[in-house]
C-alpha cells in the first residue's frame, strides 16, 4: 500500500519543489553525483569572483527517528499532498506498534515519533519535512544542497 501512496503523492510538481531548494535525496533524476556537482560550482563562482564560500555540513543524529507524526503531516499538507493521502499516512503512523520477543517474553509498544524503519514512504517523509528548513534558508540567500546518506 505504501508503494501505491507513494506513487500517487510523489507528482511531477513536488518532486520539482523539492529539487528546487536543493534536495538531492530520495529523488529519481537527482544524486549525489549531482549534489556533489551543486558544491563544486558554488566553490568554483565564489573562487573566480574572489568571494568567500563556507560549506558546513551537518550529521543530524537520530533524524528518521525524532521526527513527529505532526510534522511529517503538516509538512506534507504544505507540500499539496491530498487530504485523503495525509489523513492516511496520518493514521498509519499514529496507529503503528512495535512487538518484540526475547527469550519467550512478548512486548508490544505504540510508536510515538519517526518514520518507520524501512518504510517505502519514510525517507519521502523526511526530505518533505526538512524541505521547510532549505526554504528558510534560501530566503535568506543561503544555498544548500542536501544529499541524506
Amino acid at each position: 500500500m505504501e508503494r501505491h501512496i507513494d506513487w500517487h503523492i510523489r507528482t511531477p510538481l513536488l518532486v520539482e519543489s523539492l529539487v528546487e531548494t536543493g534536495q538531492c535525496a530520495y529523488l529519481r533524476g537527482v544524486s549525489t553525483e549531482l549534489a556533489l556537482h551543486r558544491l563544486v560550482n558554488v566553490a568554483e563562482r565564489a573562487l573566480r569572483s574572489r568571494e568567500i564560500a563556507v560549506g558546513i555540513f551537518l550529521d543530524i543524529e537520530g533524524a528518521f527517528s525524532h521526527a513527529t507524526f505532526r510534522s511529517m503531516v503538516t509538512a506534507l499538507r504544505r507540500k499539496g499532498v491530498s487530504e485523503v493521502c495525509v489523513r492516511f499516512i496520518g493514521d498509519m503512523l499514529e496507529t503503528c506498534s512495535v512487538i518484540s520477543t526475547i527469550h519467550g517474553i512478548t512486548r508490544s509498544r505504540v510508536v510515538e515519533r519517526g518514520c518507520p524503519q524501512g518504510g517505502v514512504l519514510s525517507p519521502l517523509f523526511w526530505i518533505v519535512l526538512v524541505d521547510e528548513v532549505l526554504q528558510c534558508l534560501d530566503s535568506l540567500d543561503i544555498g544548500t544542497v542536501l544529499q541524506l546518506c
